[in-house]
């Protein structure tokens, strides 16, 4: 390192042309924390790192379409662009995602404060995290024309992940950390050999 400071630099460019992969990928590595968080029985990072990855999905799909959306109430997000992406109006006719969703947006007005508390049963929660990941992820992989792009998982944690997931599998991830960018193809084990 170069001096004292050199351990954290965030580097703040919403306009940039490229915001919309940060986005996605700050979506993906959120999922990924929110359900290792989930099965570990951490409440309240679990609510705000699931709230999180939901958001950053919506607003990396509609950054495609070059629509930078601010608020971060996800049912508000998805009503107003669900004619543009119907997935979103998939979501909005299911009781229990519609729940989770306004319960995620209540958290994310308190828990992050640290003033309240939440009671989860993080094998639901898991299972429709789950499902809106893999078809959030779907609509932009889809849309960028990667559709057979894999999910990073750092190596030594793909069972963790895979563990009671319903949706994901094996073939669906990678731990090539170039997974990241969404791309397409086979990508070569992770660390190289």
């Amino acid at each position: 390192m170069a001096n004292d400071k050199d351990f954290l630099k965030v580097e703040v460019d919403e306009n940039q042309p490229v915001a919309f992969l940060f986005l996605f990928i700050n979506a993906q590595d959120c999922y990924v924390a929110a359900r290792w968080s989930l099965t570990h029985a951490l409440s309240a990072p679990s609510c705000l790192l699931a709230r999180q990855c939901v958001e950053l999905f919506i607003k990396a799909i509609l950054r495609l379409d070059y629509k930078k959306q601010r608020g971060h109430n996800l049912i508000t997000l998805l009503q107003n662009h669900r004619k543009a992406v119907p997935y979103f109006g998939q979501i909005l006719t299911q009781t229990k995602l519609t729940h989770l969703l306004s319960e995620l947006s209540k958290a994310y007005e308190s828990l992050r404060y640290g003033e309240s508390r939440c009671t989860i049963d993080s094998g639901i929660i898991i299972q429709l995290l789950d499902e809106l990941a893999y078809h959030l992820r779907k609509v932009y992989l889809d849309t960028v024309k990667a559709p057979d792009a894999k999910l990073y998982i750092a190596s030594g944690q793909e069972d963790d992940f895979l563990c009671n997931n319903r949706i994901f599998s094996s073939n669906d991830i990678s731990t090539n950390p170039l997974a990241h960018f969404a791309l397409t193809g086979d990508l070569p084990p992770w660390p190289p050999r």
